[in-house]
Protein backbone atom coordinates (compact mmCIF):
# COMPACT_ATOMS: atom_id res chain seq x y z
CA UNK A 1 0.00 0.00 0.00
CA UNK A 2 1.42 3.38 -0.99
CA UNK A 3 1.36 6.17 1.57
CA UNK A 4 2.06 9.87 1.28
CA UNK A 5 5.23 11.67 2.30
CA UNK A 6 3.21 13.33 5.05
CA UNK A 7 2.22 9.91 6.44
CA UNK A 8 5.85 8.78 6.26
CA UNK A 9 6.92 11.91 8.14
CA UNK A 10 4.23 11.37 10.79
CA UNK A 11 5.35 7.76 11.30
CA UNK A 12 9.08 8.54 11.34
CA UNK A 13 8.76 11.34 13.87
CA UNK A 14 7.39 8.77 16.34
CA UNK A 15 9.24 5.56 15.43
CA UNK A 16 13.00 5.32 15.12
CA UNK A 17 13.97 1.64 15.36
CA UNK A 18 14.68 0.05 12.00
CA UNK A 19 16.21 -2.88 10.18
CA UNK A 20 18.05 -2.07 6.97
CA UNK A 21 18.35 -4.71 4.26
CA UNK A 22 21.20 -4.33 1.76
CA UNK A 23 22.68 -6.62 -0.87
CA UNK A 24 26.09 -8.22 -0.37
CA UNK A 25 28.54 -8.66 -3.23
CA UNK A 26 27.52 -12.34 -3.50
CA UNK A 27 23.83 -11.37 -3.77
CA UNK A 28 22.89 -12.44 -0.24
CA UNK A 29 20.94 -10.13 2.04
CA UNK A 30 22.74 -8.25 4.82
CA UNK A 31 20.64 -6.87 7.70
CA UNK A 32 21.60 -4.04 10.04
CA UNK A 33 19.80 -2.51 13.00
CA UNK A 34 19.77 1.28 12.58
CA UNK A 35 18.17 4.29 14.24
CA UNK A 36 16.31 6.45 11.73
CA UNK A 37 14.79 9.88 11.45
CA UNK A 38 12.78 11.77 8.85
CA UNK A 39 14.65 13.88 6.30
CA UNK A 40 13.30 15.50 3.12
CA UNK A 41 10.52 13.02 2.44
CA UNK A 42 12.29 9.85 3.52
CA UNK A 43 14.31 8.10 6.18
CA UNK A 44 17.86 8.99 7.20
CA UNK A 45 20.45 7.19 9.31
CA UNK A 46 24.18 7.48 9.83
CA UNK A 47 27.02 4.99 9.49
CA UNK A 48 30.74 4.92 8.82
CA UNK A 49 32.60 3.96 5.64
CA UNK A 50 33.95 0.77 7.21
CA UNK A 51 30.50 -0.75 7.85
CA UNK A 52 29.04 -3.43 5.59
CA UNK A 53 25.88 -1.38 5.06
CA UNK A 54 27.89 1.55 3.67
CA UNK A 55 29.99 -0.66 1.42
CA UNK A 56 26.92 -2.52 0.15
CA UNK A 57 24.87 0.65 -0.46
CA UNK A 58 27.77 2.36 -2.19
CA UNK A 59 28.01 -0.57 -4.61
CA UNK A 60 24.28 -1.40 -4.88
CA UNK A 61 21.97 1.36 -3.59
CA UNK A 62 18.78 -0.74 -3.67
CA UNK A 63 17.61 -1.43 -0.14
CA UNK A 64 14.64 -1.97 2.15
CA UNK A 65 14.03 -0.44 5.55
CA UNK A 66 11.59 -1.84 8.10
CA UNK A 67 10.79 0.91 10.63
CA UNK A 68 8.98 0.30 13.89
CA UNK A 69 9.22 0.83 17.62
CA UNK A 70 10.41 -1.46 20.40
CA UNK A 71 7.12 -3.42 20.26
CA UNK A 72 7.41 -4.04 16.48
CA UNK A 73 3.89 -2.73 15.91
CA UNK A 74 2.97 -0.76 13.95
CA UNK A 75 5.63 -0.88 11.27
CA UNK A 76 6.41 0.71 7.93
CA UNK A 77 8.52 -0.70 5.10
CA UNK A 78 10.28 1.63 2.68
CA UNK A 79 11.93 0.26 -0.44
CA UNK A 80 14.08 2.10 -2.94
CA UNK A 81 17.55 3.41 -3.62
CA UNK A 82 19.72 4.94 -0.94
CA UNK A 83 21.33 8.33 -1.44
CA UNK A 84 24.69 8.58 0.31
CA UNK A 85 25.75 11.90 1.82
CA UNK A 86 29.49 11.92 2.49
CA UNK A 87 32.55 14.13 2.76
CA UNK A 88 33.53 12.83 -0.68
CA UNK A 89 30.50 14.48 -2.31
CA UNK A 90 29.55 17.41 -0.07
CA UNK A 91 31.25 20.44 1.37
CA UNK A 92 31.88 20.21 5.14
CA UNK A 93 29.21 22.76 6.11
CA UNK A 94 26.47 21.03 4.11
CA UNK A 95 27.44 17.62 5.49
CA UNK A 96 27.49 19.01 9.04
CA UNK A 97 23.96 20.39 8.59
CA UNK A 98 22.66 17.09 7.19
CA UNK A 99 24.26 15.12 10.05
CA UNK A 100 22.78 17.52 12.59
CA UNK A 101 19.34 17.06 11.03
CA UNK A 102 19.77 13.27 11.02
CA UNK A 103 20.77 13.08 14.69
CA UNK A 104 18.04 15.48 15.82
CA UNK A 105 15.34 13.68 13.86
CA UNK A 106 16.44 10.23 15.06
CA UNK A 107 16.28 11.58 18.62
CA UNK A 108 12.70 12.73 18.06
CA UNK A 109 13.49 16.45 18.09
Amino acid sequence: MAISSREVEHFLTRNHDAVLSTIRMNGATQLSAVTVGFYKGGAIFTTTKSRAKFINLNRTPECSLLISNSNWRPYLVLEGKAHIFSADTLDPKTLKNILRAAYRSAAGK
